[in-house]
């Protein structure tokens, strides 16, 4: 199996609200992984980090491949 992202731990606060909270997440490339929760769960917030648009805080992004993706 070939992991297109990892995550261990992933952690993010913002002052003393936790937005995420130790996400372990493996998704396996050529997939698709949707995110599904209540407004204030931390989807966003994930995926920002996941894209490198947020900083994490704690712990590490294991893995994410990036691949160029044709569009019609």
């Amino acid at each position: 199996m070939t992991l297109a992202i990892e995550t261990e731990a992933l952690t993010r606060y913002f002052d003393e609200l936790c937005a995420v909270d130790r996400l372990g997440l493996r998704v396996e490339a050529g997939s698709f992984y949707g995110f599904l929760g209540p407004n204030g769960a931390g989807k966003s917030t994930t995926v920002k980090m996941l894209t490198g648009l947020l900083k994490r805080r704690e712990k590490r992004i294991l893995e994410v491949v990036t691949q160029e993706v044709e569009i019609y």
